[in-house]
């Protein structure tokens, strides 16, 4: 009987033991990886590349120009709140995965839009590189309408909003996040929620401060008057000459340099003049050419922002052309005689400056060797050995080989051209003819505009064209006479004068 009720625990006992085994056996066994599902793509080719005539950095550059190109061709300039590789190779897109193919011979690198999961943008580039080309493939380019509001899964501010924000920056940086949403209320597809004012607010000051800083020569730039006193401070010519003669650091023709600097913190007022050791000798090789040294002036009012001006002297060259001296940026409607001496005093102290330049050690130094070919054409040596170069006369003090004085036909300009060069006040053709005649700023010497005042330009375009002096004179007279003619008494004095 004890050997027969034994029986049914051994059995129970013994399977057990092989459950257990069969457990182990399960645990032993390598865990099968999913496949990957592959998703029909529809691959467009782009472009290819050979990759004999290009290198493999230079095909990653162009890779980048061609996915820049896909988004701006879909309004998409910028992807603000995307997340974007460490690594910028493929610019905004984001790399997937990299697979070889075609026995180890063709790798291939798919990155895809990086607002794949946040708006499901389906848009993918394939990047296959072969042993001798590199091919670009597009899956699905994607348009505005694959990252609008009404796909975007965001649980703040969207894409499209972002985006929205991010230009409106850039056209007003100076409005507060309140300001730009009591703006869009009126529009019904720009508009923002107001609870979302803060992450608006967060948004417009980062885009801001994209905006109005930059980095120049070390020196963060931004909208302060003492982030420009550094600037000026960094570049300074005297002490870059100084460092060059020291032989720490040669001078660099085409950088450009401060050559003067007027900073007023008190009235947020700035004077800067800048120039490059390259355009500073364009005044000599036009002095070492022995014809007329003629210097031209001007301020770019309408080119330049509300805020800013560009005051800019330049120098003849043959053929008609003017090559550049100097550039000096002046606050609006700041246009006077007093701005262009002290633009032009500090112009010609960097030419002073440069032309004397102790010549360092290195022989492979370009700024020593172009400085001294044109130190050695003999009219600059004639020039800067002249009377009136080296005078201590206050009526001649240190001038230089100016001939003519070109301009616009300003009295600001005339009065420098007097005063400070000693010379008469030359108008160009363009400010003496189209400008004048479009913005009718010689209309109150006439008393019948609408019949003569267009007339009497008709005969001044004709007589700048003549090639003559003599007869451009006599030309010149005889309109005068004419304007007599036709009873414009004031007009024929003010040609006359």
């Amino acid at each position: 009987m004890a050997s027969t009720s034994e029986e049914p625990y051994e059995a129970e006992e013994h399977a057990v033991e092989e459950a257990e085994d069969h457990a182990v056996d399960l645990e032993e066994q390598p865990m099968k990886k999913k496949k990957r599902i592959n998703e029909p793509r529809d691959w467009i080719e782009v472009e290819r590349w050979n990759r004999s005539d290009h290198s493999d950095q230079d095909i990653k550059v162009f890779i980048r120009a061609e996915l820049d190109a896909l988004n701006r061709a879909a309004g998409i300039m910028h992807l603000p709140g995307a997340h974007k590789d460490r690594n910028n190779e493929y610019g905004d897109f984001q790399f997937r995965r990299n697979w070889i193919t075609e026995k180890g011979q063709v790798e291939n690198f798919l990155c895809a839009c990086p607002l794949r999961e946040r708006c499901n943008c389906k848009c993918e580039a394939k990047i296959a590189v072969h042993p001798a080309m590199t091919i670009l493939y597009f899956n699905k380019p994607h348009t505005a309408q694959d990252h609008a509001c009404e796909v975007d899964k965001g649980k703040f501010l969207k894409f499209a909003q972002k985006s929205f924000i991010a230009s409106a920056v850039k056209v007003a940086p100076l409005q507060t996040g309140s300001e730009l949403l009591r703006n869009v209320q009126d529009s019904p597809t720009k508009v923002i929620d107001h609870k979302y004012r803060k992450s608006v607010d967060r948004l417009v000051r980062k885009s801001r401060s994209e905006i109005m800083t930059v980095s120049l020569d070390g020196v963060t730039i931004d909208n302060t008057i003492g982030s420009l006193s550094r600037l000026a401070e960094a570049i300074w010519i005297v002490d870059a000459v100084k460092r060059h003669e020291g032989g720490q650091r040669c001078l660099e023709l085409f950088k450009p340099y401060c050559i003067g600097k007027q900073i007023l913190e008190s009235d947020r007022t700035v004077f800067l003049t800048f120039a490059t050791p390259w355009d500073l000798l364009n005044f000599w090789r036009a002095c070492g050419t022995g014809f007329d040294v003629q210097i031209s002036g001007d301020v770019t009012s309408k080119a330049s922002t509300t805020a800013l001006n560009k005051l800019v002297f330049a120098v003849n060259r043959l053929g008609s052309h003017a090559a550049p001296l100097s550039s000096t940026l002046i606050p609006a409607e700041c246009e006077s005689s007093a701005a262009y001496v002290q633009a032009w005093r500090a112009l010609k102290n960097a030419l002073r400056l440069l032309i004397r330049l102790k010549l360092c050690d290195d022989e492979e130094c370009e700024a020593c060797r172009t400085i001294q070919d044109v130190r050695e054409m003999p009219k600059v040596v004639a020039a800067t050995t002249s009377g009136n170069y080296i005078s201590t006369d206050p009526e001649n003090y240190k001038r230089l080989p100016i001939a003519v004085a070109m301009g616009d036909n300003s009295s600001a300009w005339q009065k420098f051209a007097k005063d400070e060069l000693g010379l008469a006040a030359n108008v160009c053709q363009t400010h003496a003819t189209a400008i004048a005649a479009n913005n009718g700023s010689h209309k109150k010497y006439f008393d019948n505009v609408n019949e003569n005042y267009e007339g009497f330009y008709e005969f001044v375009n004709r007589i700048m064209r003549c090639s003559f002096a003599a007869v451009g004179e006599h030309l010149q007279v005889l309109l005068v006479q004419w304007l007599r003619s036709v009873r414009e008494g004031r007009a024929a004095e003010w040609f006359a004068e």
